[in-house]
Formats: C-alpha cells, structure tokens, sequence
C-alpha cells in the first residue's frame, strides 16, 4: 500500500495511532534513497491534509531506523525532498500568471516556502502541552480549547492554541524552572516583566505568527467565502431580471456580468491558492513553536522532545 493508502485508511476509520503495528508499510528497501523516499512521500500526505499525525510519523521512522540507515542522512535527503516539492508547487502556481504580474504575486501571496531539518524532526515531537500535562486549564477545562474551536482554522488549532496559551502562561505567571533555581539559590531577584517587555514580546510573537494566521485564514476560508459572494451575485441578478417591472439598463448587466466573472476567476484561484498553501500550514505551526522555544517562552517540560529517542520508540 501506499503512505497516502495508509493514511487514508486510518483517516476514515478513526483507528487509534497507539500501539498499531502497520502491516500495511511492511515492504522491502534496501537502500537509504528508497526509505528517504518513502519518507518523503508520508510527510507530503501528512502535509496535504492540513496536519501532522505524530504517531503515524514516529511509526515510519522507527521502520525505516530498523533498517539500519543513518538518521542524520535520512533527516537531510528527506528536507531536500520537501523543499524540493515545495518549490514545484509554488513555480506550478506562478505558471498561472502572466510574467508581468507573476512577480507581485510571488512578493505578497505566494512566496518561495524553504524549510530546514530541524523544523522536518520537530514534527514527530509532542508540541500539544496536553500531551504532558502542561496545559492551561480553569476548573479543569482547557482555556485554549473553545478560542481553537471557534477559530475554525483546522484539526492543528487545538494544538496550536493550547502552546501559545501555554507560552503567554509562562510569560506571565509560570516561572522558568531555570530561573526558579536561581532565585531560590539567590543568583537572581525574581522581578515582574517591565511595560516595555511586555509590549515588545506581545508585539514580536504577533509578527512571528502573522504570517501563519493569515495563510490559515485565507487557506480556510477564502473558497468559501467567494463563493458564498458567487451566489450572492447570481440570486441578485437574476432577481433583477424576473421581478423587475421596468427596463433594465444594458449596462447594469453588463456591469454584473463582468463582477461575476472576476468573482469566478478569484474563486478559481482561491482552489488552486488552497492546495499551494495547505501543505505549508503544519511546517508553519512547527515554526511558531520553535521560535517560542527559541524566545524563551516554551519550556523543555512543555514539550516533549521524541526525535532524540526514535530508535528505543516503541
């Protein structure tokens, strides 16, 4: 079978991930190139389907690892691939355009996509802090749970709003385990963030999610919402044409037709758009939380870090 087979089957069955002994992968690879391969090919289905399965990945690898190849190789063949995929995509959406505009939209809508090893190994990583109960709860529900939901922005948006609650928790009143140490050795005085600290930090983590936000948005609901404008359009025009007792001008349904029209062709290219972007939407949520982890503002216990234990992974 297929990874995407694979997937598939476990998508539509709701079958848990735990203790799943994958039959369905079991095939016969003798070099590093055809497991970085396969890898790549789990990864890119992953991707196109808005969200990283972790048990799934952490159970490709493990096979692959058994095999005996090199992790370090089979993490740098598979990043290659990915960006490799990336790129293929993105110049097959610039096609689309004519030169003159083709720039303007590689600048604002749709720029080159590269990612790095790091970001390919963090995706096997426990980033969800419900996962080992870090998570922010009141009364023992989750805080972060019904913002995700009625966000709408997809399956990753628990997860995903749960480590920035997380972060903004540990901003403000969860202290550093580091830093606890200190203060209560005496190297440190535990003092409040400062206005400007806070402003800076709210400010910076704004800017590092921005880019991932507004790529949800539109991936989530740009179609929709053409389309909704589509019929909207219709129902109005004909509306004119049935019920009106009057002469129409000529060239209010000139003027319509033109409307709808451009309406189509942005409801075209919102579909193409939506499969560009889609596969980079979990790379961008990995990004976030490692540049969280990076600022400080993710702990080591928030998370739980299983690429350095992939072989003894059961």
């Amino acid at each position: 079978a297929t990874p995407a087979q694979v997937f598939a089957s476990l998508t539509m069955a709701h079958q848990p991930l735990r203790g799943v002994a994958f039959p369905q992968l079991a095939r016969q690879h003798g070099s590093v190139d055809e497991s970085a391969r396969y890898l790549f090919e789990v990864y890119w289905v992953c991707l196109c389907s808005g969200k990283t399965p972790k048990e799934f990945l952490r159970h490709t690898w493990k096979r692959e690892l058994d095999r005996g190849h090199d992790k370090q190789q089979l993490l740098i063949e598979v990043t290659a691939m990915i960006n490799a995929k990336y790129n293929q995509e993105h110049e097959a959406f610039l096609n689309h355009f004519w030169p003159v505009v083709r720039g303007l939209v590689d600048g604002i809508c749709c720029w080159k996509f590269v990612i790095d090893e790091a970001s390919v190994k963090h995706c096997v990583n426990i980033l969800d802090p419900e996962g080992v109960g870090r998570s922010v709860k009141i009364c023992g529900m989750q805080v972060a749970d019904p913002l995700a939901k009625l966000a709408g922005l997809g399956e990753e948006g628990v997860a995903r709003a749960r480590f920035q609650i997380v972060a903004l928790a540990n901003f403000s009143w969860r202290p550093n385990p580091h830093a606890a140490g200190q203060v209560a050795q005496g190297k440190i005085l535990r003092r409040a963030p400062s206005v400007q600290r806070i402003a800076f930090t709210v400010l910076n983590h704004v800017f590092s999610a921005l880019t991932l936000y507004l790529t949800a948005i539109a991936v989530r609901f740009g179609a929709q919402l053409l389309s909704v404008r589509v019929l909207l359009s219709m129902v109005h025009g004909l509306a004119q044409l049935m019920w009106c007792t009057e002469d129409v001008d000529f060239r209010y349904f000139a003027i319509w037709s033109l409307k709808l029209g451009v309406t189509w062709a942005l409801l075209l290219f919102a579909g193409v758009y939506r499969n560009v972007m889609l596969p980079r939407l979990p790379m961008l949520t990995v990004r976030l939380h490692k540049d969280c982890i990076r600022r400080g503002l993710i702990h080591e216990r928030d998370w739980r870090n299983v690429w350095d234990v992939l072989e003894e992974f059961a």
